[in-house]
């Protein structure tokens, strides 16, 4: 009963976000379609999609959704891999939409995820650049379904994308499946509107205390050669499952005096009855009142409190356990490596492996929580549970891993993601959705390596996660570089957990060695300094896999510089208000400040990219400043410029904190 139910729940989701992503209820589609010959009925040599004689791709009348036509794939080789492709021109910065209506009778042979699309980028001078979208697909016998996916903001240099049918073929083997495929109705589009949720911002629940949505709209009417004075947008509060009861109606103007495609907008909700609600966003005609395009998100609103979770992300975006604000600071790993973090400065770990209940025990035996990782529950994933092989297993698959370990004491928050993107959207949603319906007090962390794609993912996670490898080949500097840039897309409206760098990139084949402890010390504190509320560090299993360099001395580094960001995880947690504070600018500097008292503290360092002599002003006076030393926790007075400034001169990697009397 259960695996009926949830799979008519994500049944229920992927519909409820195909309409929340472009599909107007009881409308037709946008006809903007980038593809030629999209519904196959065009079979003269002259047809656009890239099908060669021989192939086992050829098009047919047999088998086809709409019209005469659709395009279909016959392999009985295992050996062979083809690909059937279309080249059409996209703009940098704009996100598209790609789909496909998919039929496939006896796919097998290999563990992938099967018939499928994707999407790559060339540059304006066609030649190749990099991957895009590359979304799973379907295998078995099933009869047509409708396969979307997303890219993020398209990277620039990009002149061109390659839109491709095809089906999977395994990685590691080189296999490919073997039974017939057919495709129809494909379409690429760009997205006329972004909706980004900007309040609530932990779990998508609205309370008495924290009542308000605020949400982000992007919008681009000239796909439909409108202007902005052309358009409104148009906001609507539902009760789920009950479109007739219309709790908020609201349409909103742009600023006819301004081109900003930008707007904001906010409802204070307290008013609202407990419950799970829709909400649709709509880009609508001004005159007509047309949708143009919607996009669908789910709210609960609810009388518990925040406060009266085990485990949640405050409006400062620091997580709250128990009660009292914690700095996660831990480590990626496989098992569960207690020993090694026991009685360390790390208070948590991030395990690839399921954990048994007795690992889960003597985790908390220990006192330190686990971010359980829930990420290899994708169809797309080819090493995915062997109990997912479909998209359609996915949430029940999480749901029974969910009831299981939601109520143990060790859990600190779920792991959604490890770099998967936007191809993935509708079903990083339907995760999402389902873990704030069963287990509230843990929140989902997504990591992701591209913070151009992240706003399109801002929604799906409770905590967003970037991760920066630099060490060798690339400037320390990009730490920071990528914080602001993620930062920035996901609005600072969520908590970001940084993973800097530990491993010797050797492990994975390449050119590199290990970073040192000054290396290490300078990743983690570009991050704390570019507003990182917790570091997971990557990762203590690939130290035990450098064979070229001993594991205990590797370890030991990394462990004192652990300890020193915990010394002041209390002091960095501080909500207080800060006294003015002026600091001379450079590039290569990056400072944050936190105030416990009477007592100011200042925290700065240089990202490698640069040196030099750096002015501290405090806007009041002052009874001493002091520079604490990392690296032996002496302390000595600076030279003073008068009561409230002073000047130093801060080398290349180096961290400076400042204890400022007041």
């Amino acid at each position: 009963m259960n695996l009926i139910i949830d799979r008519l729940l994500l049944v229920v989701l992927l519909v409820g976000f195909l309409f929340g992503t472009g599909l107007a209820f009881a409308q037709e589609r946008s006809p903007i379609n980038l593809l030629d010959n999209s519904s196959f009925e065009r079979v003269d040599k002259q047809q656009a999609w890239s099908v060669k004689e021989g192939s086992v791709f050829r098009f047919t009348s047999d088998v086809s959704l709409t019209g005469k036509y659709s395009l279909n794939w016959d392999n009985s080789n295992p050996d062979t891999y083809e690909l059937v492709t279309q080249k059409v021109p996209l703009t940098s910065g704009r996100s598209y939409e790609l789909s496909a209506w998919i039929k496939t009778e006896d796919v097998k042979g290999v563990r992938e995820s099967g018939a499928t699309i994707a999407l790559g980028y060339s540059g304006h001078d066609e030649k190749y650049i990099t991957g895009g979208p590359h979304p799973g697909g379907q295998k078995g016998t099933r009869d047509w379904w409708q396969l979307i996916a997303y890219t993020g903001a398209v990277p620039q240099d990009v002149g061109y994308g390659t839109f491709t049918c095809y089906v999977r073929k395994n990685s590691s083997s080189g296999k490919s499946f073997t039974g017939r495929v057919w495709w129809d109705d494909v379409q690429l589009r760009p997205v006329s509107m972004e909706v980004h949720i900007l309040k609530p911002f932990y779990k998508s629940r609205i309370t008495d205390e924290q009542s308000q949505i605020s949400l982000e709209a992007n919008v681009w009417p000239e796909d439909f050669n409108l202007g902005l004075k052309d358009i409104q947008i148009h906001l609507q509060i539902l009760k789920s499952g009950q479109n007739t009861s219309v709790a908020i109606d609201r349409i909103y103007t742009f600023d006819q005096e301004s081109d900003k495609r930008t707007m904001v907008v906010a409802e204070d909700l307290k008013q609202l009855v407990n419950g799970e609600y829709d909400v649709r966003i709509e880009m609508i005609h001004a005159n007509t009142k047309q949708i143009l395009w919607q996009e669908h998100r789910s709210i609960y609103r609810v009388s518990e409190s925040l406060d009266q979770l085990r485990v949640h992300i405050d409006e400062h975006r620091r997580l709250i356990l128990d009660g009292k604000p914690f700095f996660p600071i831990g480590v990626y790993t496989r098992n569960a490596p207690v020993k090694d973090l026991a009685g360390t400065a790390f208070n948590c770990f991030m395990s690839y492996d399921e954990l048994s209940s007795k690992q889960m025990d003597a985790a908390h035996e220990a006192n330190l929580k686990v971010i359980y990782s829930i990420k290899n529950y994708f169809n797309k994933i080819w090493y995915s549970p062997t109990k997912i092989q479909s998209i359609y297993d996915e949430v029940p698959a999480i749901r029974s891993r969910v009831k299981a370990l939601r109520d143990h004491p060790a859990l600190l928050a779920w792991y959604v993601n490890d770099e998967l993107g936007p191809d993935c959207l509708l079903e990083h949603r339907a995760h999402y959705k389902l873990l704030n319906e069963e287990d509230p007090h843990h929140p989902a962390w997504s990591l992701h390596n591209k913070p151009f794609e992240m706003p399109t993912l801002m929604d799906t996670a409770d905590v967003m996660g970037i991760d920066t490898y630099p060490v060798p080949e690339e400037p320390l500097a990009k730490v920071a570089e990528d914080m602001l840039a993620t930062q920035n897309a996901v609005r600072n409206a969520r908590a970001v957990w940084a993973v800097p760098q530990i491993f010797n990139w050797t492990v994975f084949g390449r050119e590199g060695r290990p970073p040192t402890l000054e290396e290490m010390r300078c990743m983690s504190w570009q991050a704390i300094c570019n507003d990182a509320s917790g570091l997971i560090f990557y990762s203590l299993a690939q130290l035990r896999r450098d064979k070229k360099h001993s594991f205990e001395k590797q370890f030991d580094a990394v462990k004192v510089m652990a300890a020193e960001v915990a010394n002041y995880s209390d002091i960095l947690l501080s909500i207080e208000k800060l006294p003015v504070i002026r600091v001379s600018h450079q590039a290569w500097l990056h400072w944050t400040a936190r105030k416990i008292g009477d007592t100011l503290y200042i925290f700065a360092v240089n990202d490698a990219s640069g040196e030099g002599e750096v002015m501290f002003e405090i806007g009041q006076n002052v009874s001493k400043i002091q520079r604490v030393l990392l690296s032996d926790k002496q302390v000595k007075t600076c030279r003073e410029i008068d009561s409230s400034k002073w000047q130093e001169k801060i080398l290349k990697s180096e961290v400076h904190i400042y204890k400022i009397k007041l």
